[in-house]
């Protein structure tokens, strides 16, 4: 599993079976079951979309514990980059990350680059697609932000070769 610098909280699990999820125009090569990246249209040729998560940034607290493992309050800061590694545009690309348990989203940290749309859910079992009625918009969602369970970035395409990086923060239950 992907994870932070060493020794941390079981909580700054990044979520995913790998740390790294490819999409080969056709089907995802590798494990994602929390974690993903695909489009869903293109001509002339297949993109080669790949997702990594990292863990970018923690906050500890004052007090931290002497192992160094993250505890409650502390904030925890994700970075996801999508990239296109063809000569293909990708259209309609999604990238979603489920929020591990233990972790609450932070108010306002989900960013992004390239003009991406920011979006969370508060269903269990979210549809993923593009047009997915089970997402709203991260600043107007009309729920709680204690419930936010997935959150999620669209944009209408990715050029070929382009990356974007994405953000988002948590903090442990």
């Amino acid at each position: 599993q992907l994870r932070g610098p060493s020794p941390l909280s079981p909580a700054v699990d990044a979520g995913t079976t790998n740390g790294l999820m490819v999409f080969d125009g056709t089907a995802v090569v590798g494990v994602a079951r929390d974690i993903g990246v695909f489009e869903s249209a293109f001509s002339g040729g297949s993109p080669l979309l790949t997702l990594l998560k990292i863990v970018s940034n923690i906050q500890f607290l004052v007090g931290d514990r002497p192992d160094g493992r993250a505890v409650p309050g502390a904030t925890i800061r994700y970075s996801v980059m999508i990239t296109n590694g063809s000569a293909v545009v990708a259209a309609d690309v999604v990238a979603y990350d489920r929020i591990p348990n233990g972790l609450r989203f932070s108010t306002n940290s989900l960013a992004s680059t390239g003009g991406w749309t920011n979006q969370v859910s508060s269903n269990a079992n979210p549809v993923q697609s593009y047009a997915s009625s089970d997402y709203v918009l991260a600043d107007s969602a009309p729920f709680p932000v204690s419930a936010v369970r997935w959150i999620r970035w669209k944009s209408p395409s990715l050029a070929a070769y382009a990356a974007t990086r994405n953000r988002f923060s948590v903090v442990v239950r």
